[in-house]
Order: C-alpha cells, then sequence, then structure tokens
C-alpha cells in the first residue's frame, strides 16, 4: 500500500503542506539574494515550489488532497527551471563522486 492510500498519512500531509505555506512565503520573499544554484538552493527551490502546487491544486482548482499530490508532482516534473537546476545538481554530485570537483 501506498501512503496515498492511508487516510491518516494523507491527512497529515494535508495539514503540512497547507500551514507550511504562509510562512514559507514569506521566507522565500527574504531569501531571493541567496538562492543561487547551489545544492541548498535547488532543495529550497524545490520544497517550495511543491508547497506552493500542492496549495494551488487544493485551494484553486479544488482538489481533493491525492488529487492535489498528483498535481503538484506533475506541476514539478513539467517545471523547465527544476528540471534545469536538478540536472545541474545531479552533474555536480557526480563530479563530486568521479573527484573532478
Amino acid at each position: 500500500m501506498a501512503w496515498t492510500d492511508d487516510a491518516n498519512a494523507v491527512d497529515n500531509f494535508d495539514r503540512l503542506m497547507r500551514q507550511m505555506k504562509n510562512p514559507l512565503v514569506s521566507w522565500m520573499n527574504s531569501m531571493t539574494e541567496y538562492l543561487d544554484g547551489s545544492p541548498n538552493s535547488v532543495i529550497i527551490r524545490l520544497m517550495a515550489k511543491c508547497v506552493l502546487h500542492y496549495n494551488t491544486g487544493c485551494e484553486e482548482l479544488n482538489l481533493t488532497e491525492t488529487e492535489s499530490y498528483g498535481y503538484m508532482i506533475s506541476q514539478i516534473s513539467a517545471d523547465p527551471e527544476l528540471q534545469n537546476m536538478m540536472q545541474g545538481f545531479s552533474m555536480m554530485m557526480m563530479n563530486r563522486g568521479a573527484g573532478l570537483e
């Protein structure tokens, strides 16, 4: 069974994503000058986009929690900015692993 089939897990995920939205938006607004192509920036931007897409699904599209999760994943997967950041991040990690960096 996947966690998305567990009502308790889905409910807890929903509460987490909805409660994070406002503080995360505020924090991200204060972080703009610090977000570069570093691994930490990639992770932070990915997290922020996940929260925003999930909440868009719930609040604007009136999707269920599970549908909002699917919407979030589809939006993240199709985001060219995140694809480029993840590609750069992956390349950097492979170079480090190979001793090239």
